[in-house]
């Protein structure tokens, strides 16, 4: 690899982990979101969520999912925390590491992969502090400024690792005044087809914990 891209790449990395530090450092951060899925598990959720500290949560999706009406929750109140979707639920004790798993998941694998989860009555994936380890990414850039539906964006593009495995290829806008995301776009190939995923963020709030 020549060595100018490898600059390229390890200066995405370091932009990339910076945003997600900030997420993970904030006292509280909230935002809305619409998502659009096509393929083997077609979705449509509109919703918001709500990060708060010391594993505070609350996540609401409505919509459908996988050809069913979807209601998707999730509360956690620091102590215990409930969620699921319509007769599958379930009830446990807040997680220490929910935060991260939440957060994490939001910007290397997106919003979609929990939902799904807590679609099927579960809790979120990789709640216990392990997230980090379960899901990476390689390949990483960061591309120049440019507009986005009138918005001024700059695109991370990268390739999304689960367990070890090439498992999706994603890019993730941020907006370049904020910072903060504003657009991602994820093609996954099933044995049954490509998926599709178009998660698009709205009124993105960060309160600083400093």
């Amino acid at each position: 690899m020549a060595t100018g891209t490898v600059a390229a790449q390890d200066a995405a990395n370091a932009v990339f982990r910076a945003l997600e530090d900030r997420l993970l450092e904030a006292e509280k951060l909230s935002f809305s979101f619409d998502i659009r899925a096509v393929g083997p598990v077609p979705a449509v959720l509109v919703g918001n969520a709500v990060i708060g500290p010391e594993e505070t949560a609350r996540l609401v999706a409505d919509g459908s999912f996988a050809g069913d009406d979807a209601a998707i929750r999730l509360e956690s109140d620091g102590r215990g925390m409930a969620g699921g979707n319509g007769d599958a639920v379930f009830q446990a004790e807040s997680p220490p590491a929910l935060r991260q798993g939440l957060l994490i998941g939001l910007t290397r694998m997106g919003l979609l992969h929990n939902l799904a989860v807590l679609s099927a009555g579960s809790p979120p994936d990789r709640v216990d502090g392990s997230v980090t380890d379960w899901v990476t990414y390689s390949d990483m850039t960061l591309g120049p400024e440019e507009s986005l539906g009138g918005v001024t964006a700059r695109r991370f593009s990268f390739t999304v690792v689960v367990s070890g495995v090439p498992s999706a290829s994603a890019e993730l806008w941020v907006e370049a005044a904020s910072g903060l995301p504003i657009r991602r776009v994820q093609i996954m190939n099933f044995p049954e087809g490509e998926m599709r995923v178009l998660e698009q963020y709205s009124d993105f709030s960060v309160t600083s914990g400093n």
